[in-house]
């Protein structure tokens, strides 16, 4: 989410006793990729949210995901105004939490949302705790392990005007401790977080421009999340950061044009920061014209976040648009040195992998979705375990002539380093444009992909309720009385590669292509 509404807008912290599992796929003997709305809060009235992250944990079976609902209003208008109805409430930052690699979820909570009777929420007088503002470019990390005889420690931000509000969990969802995360920079834009080992919190953001998608210089800071639980109990700190730098190319290296930033990976000790830039002096904020040249770049650090070293990654010569509203990167790491980076173009999906740990790049001579013959892709995710990589995007196929482009979460699959893939078109429909024309931020710029201990895959993303009946379970558009954007966040679950050491034919919708 690029936009900012310039009210202030105070979101409540409250954890909600969770639900009964519900089916997030459809347990179908015979299918091998369904997805499902996500379950909804049962004491919201409205299921709308979007822009969801996703983390797997440590045990590779645990899935957590967070989304969320702006406050009032942005880029899209007002997120939800109608306060005679009843549970009006339009900031929110839902949890979900799969134990079973996607195949279903739970509602877990509200993190921005606080009861009195915690005492972790109330502040060093004793008194209860303050809403806590959110609703915008949410993110969710969970460490990889816990301190012993302890469980994970689970991290959820979110942003508001200027800063970033975490929740930490220490048992599992059930309760949080809400604190500020100022930074060394104010008006922070499009936090991510990354964690490592029991402790390390990782959080990257860069300095809030105002344009829509145009990042500055992009900054890594290193908390001591476990510290920061324990602190959180009185008084609820704005902790400064153990180590804060700034990811900047030297001067040799590139001509620090705008930086996009992709989301922080970490995995097997290092963390890496991707991010793509526009190396042409004095160009426009789209960077897309014939003389404009962009380049691609990996932040590596092997020191805990204290410093970085720029990696060029091999030239894609990408011209496309650095300002249509969508985030156009995604990073992704294992631990043992895997490393993949994705990038969209508008119109195709681009692959960089890394085998040694960001060491040696290699650049895949087709876009990953050369196989399926389309020519639109928006907002990538990527996920890498070993020589499995997933990366998922929103894609829109070839439309009949005069008629609207229809959108689908696309999912392409590679077990042989990204040599060859496979592909998925998801069902249903998530989203539609005019002829020609890319679906810009409709669905926003963020979702989730994960490869679980099995090979499976895990999504979640959005689906846009436009045009919907308010009446749909699933996918509710709003009532004439409601201004609202109407969109749910969607999970899918694909399954592991079959044992054969053959491919089965391919099927409607599924697609073998080097």
């Amino acid at each position: 989410m690029r936009f900012r509404a310039g009210v202030a807008v105070v979101v409540a912290i409250a954890v909600c006793a969770a639900t009964p599992d519900v089916p997030a796929v459809a347990r179908t003997r015979h299918s091998k990729a369904v997805t499902h709305a996500m379950p909804r809060d049962p004491h919201r009235r409205s299921r709308w949210a979007w822009e969801p992250g996703l983390s797997l944990g440590g045990d590779g079976r645990t899935v957590w995901v967070a989304g969320n609902h702006c406050a009032l209003i942005d880029q899209h208008g007002v997120c939800e105004l109608d306060p005679s109805q009843a549970g009006f409430a339009p900031d929110y930052t839902p949890i979900w939490r799969s134990t079973n690699g996607g195949r279903s979820y739970r509602w877990i909570a509200d993190p921005l949302k606080a009861i009195e009777s915690q005492a972790s929420q109330r502040d060093a007088a004793g008194a209860p705790g303050q809403d806590k503002p959110g609703g915008y470019d949410t993110d969710v990390a969970v460490a990889p392990r816990g301190r012993p005889g302890r469980p994970p420690l689970l991290y959820v931000v979110s942003a508001w005007e200027g800063s970033s509000t975490l929740a930490v969990s220490g048992d599992g969802g059930r309760s949080w401790r809400v604190t500020d995360l100022a930074g060394l920079v104010p008006f922070q834009d499009r936090p991510w977080l990354g964690t490592r080992g029991a402790c390390d919190l990782y959080l990257e953001y860069h300095l809030f421009t105002g344009s829509q998608n145009i990042a500055s210089i992009p900054r890594v800071e290193r908390y001591d999340g476990c510290a920061l639980y324990d602190r959180a109990v009185a008084g609820q700190p704005a902790p400064a950061p153990e180590a804060s730098t700034s990811i900047e190319p030297e001067s040799s290296q590139a001509t620090r044009g705008n930086q996009v930033m992709a989301k922080l990976a970490v995995g097997g000790g290092r963390l890496y920061a991707a991010y793509q830039q526009c190396d042409t002096l004095l160009a426009s904020l789209t960077c897309d014209s014939p003389g404009n040249r962009q380049s691609v770049w990996v932040a590596i650090s092997s020191d805990r976040g204290a410093s970085f070293t720029d990696v060029p990654l091999p030239d894609a010569h990408l011209l496309g648009t650095l300002d249509d509203g969508t985030w156009p990167m995604a990073a992704a790491a294992d631990d043992r040195g895997h490393v993949a980076v994705a990038v969209v173009d508008t119109h195709h999906v681009v692959l960089w992998t890394s085998s040694d740990s960001g060491r040696r790049w290699r650049l895949r001579r087709k876009p990953v979705d050369a196989g399926l013959g389309w020519r639109l892709a928006e907002v990538p995710s990527v996920a890498i375990r070993g020589r499995t990589v997933v990366v998922a995007w929103n894609g829109s196929p070839p439309a009949r002539a005069g008629g609207p482009q229809r959108w689908y979460m696309t999912v392409a699959r590679s077990d042989d380093g990204g040599r060859h893939f496979r592909y998925r078109r998801l069902d249903p429909l998530l989203a539609t444009t005019d002829h020609g024309t890319s679906l810009a931020d409709t669905l926003y710029d963020d979702f989730g992909t994960a490869i679980d201990r099995s090979g499976a895959i895990a999504l979640a993303y959005t689906q846009s309720c436009a045009g919907h009946s308010p009446s749909d379970r699933e996918c509710p558009g709003a009532s004439q009385s409601t201004q609202a954007n109407t969109l749910v966040v969607r999970s899918a679950w694909i399954a592991g590669p079959h044992k054969s050491r053959h491919p089965r034919p391919s099927r409607q919708g599924e697609r073998d292509r080097p």
